[in-house]
């Protein structure tokens, strides 16, 4: 069992009156003397309708936080590369290496490793026009370039970019509770969640095996590492998404889906049963 509470902050980010005031909620996560361990971020803006100030000050912000230990976990997006005459169009925070970025998938089998399962093609997905690639990504986002993976137009995004998502859980036809009505609700911003709370089972499995109380923190390097060894070993910490493409404005004109990392579904949903044990050894 994992406590769950819920976090809102009011307000507007201070250069857009639409955006959300991210570094406002950040801030109370810091003043907090025992925040949670994970937090599971269902909100998100283009990364055009944020200042690059802003956004550098919201990664200075992530950053602290993955120093204290907490895991922060963002929702890809839901319109694939996003929809512009001049471009793709990146979605923020996800987009920032110091958060997990979580798209979306479809399909599959459970109990199967691989699962079969597909892109979602709402999945929001890939590189940031803000922020720089970070070294963890340059094998992941170098073998993904050499896949042989039909990719789109380089001018449409930055290739330099830092890549996301990192990894993806289920996003369609969740059932959600309204006004005592199930609707069916898809999108990464129910993955999101989704692939939190496995997160925060595999944080408690941790602490019980090795008695340390301090979270998982920034996650992505490991992430990384783990999935470089499932591309060298074949150990399958991550059911691998090799099927489908997200949209560029309503059309399956976004990126493909490789084997190893793409920029759609990250290095895929998460392998409980093998994540357990390597996470315990953490």
């Amino acid at each position: 069992q994992v406590n769950t509470e819920h976090w809102y902050t009011s307000g507007r980010a201070p250069d857009s009156g639409e955006d959300e005031p991210f570094v406002a909620w950040l801030t109370d996560v810091a003043a907090d003397d025992t925040p949670p361990h994970l937090f599971s971020i269902s909100y998100g803006d283009e990364e055009d309708g944020v200042t690059d100030d802003y956004a550098l000050r919201c990664q200075t912000e992530f950053m602290k936080a993955g120093a204290r230990g907490i895991t922060l976990l963002a929702a890809s997006g839901d319109g694939g590369v996003g929809c512009s005459s001049m471009g793709f169009v990146p979605t923020f925070p996800a987009s920032c290496p110091y958060v997990t970025a979580v798209g979306a998938t479809t399909g599959g089998t459970g109990g199967e490793s691989p699962t079969g399962e597909s892109v979602a093609d709402l999945s929001g997905g890939g590189f940031s026009a803000i922020f720089t690639r970070p070294s963890y990504q340059d094998d992941a986002v170098s073998a993904y370039m050499a896949s042989g993976a039909k990719l789109p137009s380089s001018r449409n995004y930055n290739s330099k970019g830092a890549g996301f998502p990192d990894i993806a859980a289920q996003g369609l036809r969740y059932d959600t509770c309204t006004d005592a009505f199930f609707y069916p609700i898809s999108g990464t911003s129910a993955a999101c969640p989704a692939a939190t709370g496995i997160m925060s089972i595999l944080a408690q499995a941790r602490m019980d095996a090795t008695g340390n109380s301090t979270g998982l923190g920034w996650l992505n390097p490991t992430l990384y590492s783990l999935g470089a060894d499932d591309v060298a070993s074949g150990d399958m910490a991550f059911n691998d998404v090799t099927d489908g493409t997200n949209t560029y404005c309503g059309a399956d004109d976004g990126f493909p889906a490789a084997a190893g990392w793409d920029p759609v579904t990250g290095w895929g949903t998460l392998n409980f049963g093998k994540l357990k044990g390597l996470f315990q050894a953490l």
